[in-house]
């Protein structure tokens, strides 16, 4: 008996490990890849970044093995920059259908369900609830359709904070699809920053609201803003005037160097 608890406490230890590698992966591929805006004309002629970007996905989606069934790995007169920017368009569409779908559930279902249960005691429950009673409690699937040769469907499911595809395959989105798969939905972050559209992957137990740097200082720029509106205009009155003044002095400090 005591051998059977080890071996399973040694089993979970192995699983949480597994899961947070997985998404340590995951955020990388997010940061530097699908969260930013890759021009397929630039990139053509930037080798360096090519070379990064490739090396990226193969360290993080295929775990340091180039995919040996998308088509276009598989021809060497096919330039990097074009692989990167197949992957990147077909990632991107999945990517984009997937947080869709993922924030609808978290944002909309969860909600309408706790609200469904919260009523179920009370005779009368709101008309636009019971609308909904039907499927509401009930597993929500959701479809992503991608395109490789031929549309396919892909089904996916957030219950009880996992991610589940049904179906899983062999190209470069099924091998996104493996990494995401299992994963805890509420890993899955949009950045707090309202003007900031971006998600990112929480990898630790630090509490993290903002994808960088630049959008906290951003909202807590805007919150002194809406509490102290004069306060806020002073400072950056006094700021500005400092780096005019630093200006001044460099450029006639180049001035006399000259």
């Amino acid at each position: 008996m005591k051998t059977q608890k080890v071996r399973r406490k040694k089993d979970s230890i192995k699983a949480d490990k597994r899961l947070k590698t997985k998404a340590k992966r995951l955020s990388v591929i997010v940061d530097e890849f699908l969260e930013v805006d890759i021009d397929r004309n630039k990139l053509s002629k930037d080798h360096e970044k090519t070379e990064r970007l490739l090396n990226l996905l193969v360290d993080n989606l295929w775990e340091g093995k180039h995919s040996n069934t998308d088509f276009y790995w598989l021809y060497e007169d096919i330039p990097k920059s074009e692989i990167v920017s197949k992957c990147y368009e077909r990632l991107s569409e999945f990517w984009a259908q997937f947080k869709r779908n993922l924030f609808d559930h978290r944002e909309k279902i969860l909600p309408l369900r706790a609200k469904l249960k919260s009523k179920e005691k009370s005779e009368n429950i709101d008309s636009k609830i019971e609308e909904y009673s039907d499927n509401i409690n009930d597993e929500q699937l959701y479809f992503i359709s991608v395109k490789y040769h031929f549309e396919k469907q892909i089904t996916v499911t957030f219950e009880n904070d996992e991610i589940h595809f049904v179906q899983l395959g062999k190209d470069v989105v099924d091998a996104f699809i493996e990494l995401i798969n299992g994963l805890p939905a509420s890993i899955f972050k949009k950045c707090k920053y309202e003007n900031c559209k971006r998600c990112f992957i929480l990898t630790s137990r630090h509490k993290k609201e903002f994808c960088c740097r630049n959008c906290a200082s951003k909202w807590h720029q805007k919150q002194v803003q809406k509490t102290d509106p004069e306060g806020y205009r002073a400072y950056h009155r006094n700021y500005y005037q400092k780096r005019k003044e630093l200006l001044k002095k460099r450029r006639m400090s180049s001035g006399e160097n000259r």
